[in-house]
């Protein structure tokens, strides 16, 4: 009877782990941005380019358990030293506009403002929840500070806000530390 008990209990403990989805999550470093990200992943491949203006762009993507999650980062070339938080908000949500038309968004809830940058005194985030024309359903959050924009999203064919990990994800990103 030990012996059937002891196989049982290895039995269930297999099955188990069979089912692990592989779901840690892992800090990245978001490039040589100096930014972070959590992430539902063993690694993620940067990839850097720089925009018209010169500032660096960093973009990566991961798929786990039926959903994508993307990040992207921005270091401009030149901060905004005399900014305030409505102007940095106004060109995130200028940036995010511009993804709407990129990844061919129909249908949106509205920009929910109030999710600044910890430890910066000027700063600015924003939420929004997307459809795109196929069906696809975007949770998506962008902050920015003089120095840089940090957008995370994840999508899929479901509503990622009923996914364990999106909350984790959206409020994952963090800033370089202010010198």
């Amino acid at each position: 009877m030990k012996h059937l008990l002891l196989f049982g209990f290895l039995f269930f403990s297999l099955l188990l782990k069979a089912q692990d989805t592989g779901s840690t999550v892992n800090k990245f470093q978001v490039g040589e941005s100096g930014c972070s990200v959590y992430l539902p992943a063993a690694n993620v491949n940067w990839e850097k380019s720089i925009s018209e203006d010169g500032s660096e762009v960093y973009t990566g993507e991961i798929s786990n358990d039926n959903f994508n999650y993307f990040v992207i980062a921005v270091k401009f070339l030149q901060p905004f030293s005399d900014a305030v938080s409505k102007d940095l908000e106004d060109l995130l949500i200028s940036y995010l506009d511009y993804l709407k038309e990129q990844f061919e968004i129909s249908g949106s809830a509205g920009y929910g403002k109030g999710h600044p940058v910890e430890g910066y005194d000027i700063s600015a985030g924003v939420i929004d929840f997307w459809e795109s024309d196929d069906g696809t359903q975007w949770s998506v959050k962008g902050q920015i500070t003089p120095t840089y924009i940090g957008i995370v999203g994840v999508y899929g064919n479901a509503d990622p806000s009923g996914n364990s990990l999106t909350n984790v994800v959206l409020n994952g990103f963090g800033f370089p530390a202010k010198n």
